[in-house]
């Protein structure tokens, strides 16, 4: 099946899935922290880190990786990227936690097709992100608290929130603007910001991160790695992602926190933001990003 198709297919059943979410966001917000939060941080494991997890097939590719003197120097290269961004979070967690919110907006952006205007790009990449902070201002207080002091989350949440209303307004022009030209892409525009509005922050972050990100990133290296053997994919997904598991789970008793919410929130995200880097670095090096091949 063409990509055109897979990703058609794929809108379809990630926008259906959403509206199923906010059928029943009222009863998902009343479900136990606790249970929530590990089902969270399970999902994002399973569904959401895998999709880094092709970054060897791609540096493979590009770089021709085919000694083990390469394989150990971008192995090296890309634990150095994770590591220097834990060490920010350690040093200075403000810059870390501004730096993650912006590259994270920067990396949704690039869902969207690469014929979709640049400022409809970002809009729509900071959306779940900016737009929270509309009606779930404390819950965004208090998450951001768990990487940052608290009087700087409220800072920081104060000015998403100024600007959460332009951020909107923008959203809905683009999606209008879109309606004509691109059905699909304005449909998921509206869907992304109905669940930054109306969803609890951290699922409607999960379900777009799971449901829409991981899987448009895994239809396009479908694409791109046509020629590697699905056997090699398969392998290239899932012994990265174990051993991020592994990582994480040796990293669990290291984190000088209190709460179980607390040591979950930091150890998802914190990981999340030291693996986002070197990807995002090697998939704009390598070419493979949406802006370049579709």
């Amino acid at each position: 099946m063409q990509y055109a198709a897979l990703q058609a297919r794929h809108s379809i059943i990630f926008c259906a899935l959403a509206l199923v979410i906010l059928t029943f966001s009222e009863q998902i917000a009343v479900i136990d922290k606790t249970v929530l939060l590990i089902i969270i941080a399970s999902s994002i494991a399973i569904l959401g880190v895998p999709h880094g997890a092709l970054d060897t097939l791609f540096a493979q590719q590009y770089w021709r990786l085919n000694t083990l003197q390469r394989w150990l120097l971008f192995l090296l290269s890309y634990l150095a990227l994770a590591g220097l961004v834990v060490g920010l979070w350690l040093w200075q967690p403000l810059l870390f936690f501004i730096g993650f919110l912006s590259i994270s907006a920067m990396h949704f952006a690039d869902d969207l097709p690469n014929n979709t205007p640049l400022v409809i790009k970002i809009l729509h990449g900071g959306t779940l992100i900016v737009l929270p902070t509309l009606f779930f201002e404390a819950e965004m207080v208090q998450l951001f608290s768990f990487f940052i002091m608290v009087k700087q989350a409220v800072i920081v949440v104060q000015v998403l929130h100024d600007l959460a209303f332009v951020w909107l307004a923008g959203l809905a022009a683009s999606a209008l603007w879109l309606v004509n030209s691109n059905i699909q892409t304005s449909i998921e525009i509206i869907v992304a910001g109905l669940l930054a509005l109306f969803v609890t922050p951290l699922v409607a972050f999960t379900l777009y991160f799971c449901g829409m990100h991981s899987v448009r990133h895994l239809l396009r290296s479908h694409y791109f790695l046509q020629h590697v053997s699905q056997k090699l994919k398969l392998a290239a997904l899932i012994f990265p992602t174990l051993m991020v598991i592994v990582v994480a789970s040796f990293c669990w008793p290291l984190l000088q926190t209190q709460t179980l919410e607390t040591k979950l929130i930091q150890l998802v995200f914190v990981s999340l933001a030291a693996l986002t880097l070197p990807h995002m670095v090697l998939l704009y090096l390598s070419g493979f990003t949406v802006w370049k091949k579709t």
